[in-house]
């Protein structure tokens, strides 16, 4: 079985998400008895199967073929987590602690994560979405710093960063500090996925399950 990225491979393993969802497909792979074939963007890895991790798949070559992390497209299959009510939870929280103007910080890739976001927080005042500037469908922590720095210097200042990924929002911590901000008495700070090392910042975020779904 080869697992397959857009990116390079070794984001395969560097990536927290992408980390334990390639534990969970290690797991499986071991107690069928088969072999796991990490593979970056280019190769085509001989295999009787591929699992793409988010990303674009290569329709074009032969074999199985299921998409985690993201929608498969037409005719392929998929492996998804369902963040409606964590994404509902998340919002309705930032709308009780008084929030009316939240920045939600963004790859270039998370249209659908957004779509289980924004619905939630119409009404609730001004609400701008922020990308990463490197043009990377991967999240990371350098990244969110960028956009939340971006965020930042609007005015009137957002008072809550929502991170459709856990790793942007430890990069807004990151901005956060160099900018003076404490969190959370001047700014609350949340995060999707639930990644290991969340928690030692006191990160509220939602968990993903990711090595059951890999």
């Amino acid at each position: 079985v080869a697992l397959v990225t857009d990116g390079e491979a070794d984001r395969l393993l560097s990536d927290a998400t992408a980390a334990l969802l390639a534990q969970g497909v290690l797991t499986t792979c071991s107690r069928a008895g088969l072999s796991l074939v990490l593979a970056g963007h280019g190769s085509e890895p001989l295999a009787d199967g591929r699992i793409m991790v988010a990303g674009t798949p290569n329709t074009a070559t032969r074999g199985p073929l299921v998409v985690v992390g993201a929608a498969g497209g037409p005719g392929i299959p998929s492996v998804q987590a369902d963040l409606s009510a964590g994404a509902a939870s998340l919002c309705a929280l930032l709308r009780e602690l008084g929030h009316g103007h939240i920045a939600i910080l963004s790859t270039g890739a998370d249209g659908e994560r957004l779509a289980q976001i924004e619905p939630h927080l119409r009404g609730t005042g001004p609400l701008a979405v922020m990308q990463s500037g490197d043009g990377s469908t991967w999240p990371s922590r350098p990244a969110g710093e960028s956009a939340a720095r971006q965020a930042l210097a609007a005015r009137p200042r957002p008072t809550a960063l929502l991170a459709l990924h856990d790793t942007l929002a430890l990069g807004a911590f990151d901005a956060a500090h160099r900018l003076g901000l404490h969190v959370p008495r001047d700014l609350t700070i949340v995060g999707i996925d639930d990644t290991p090392g969340a928690d030692t910042l006191g990160l509220t975020t939602v968990l993903v399950p990711y090595r059951p779904m890999g």
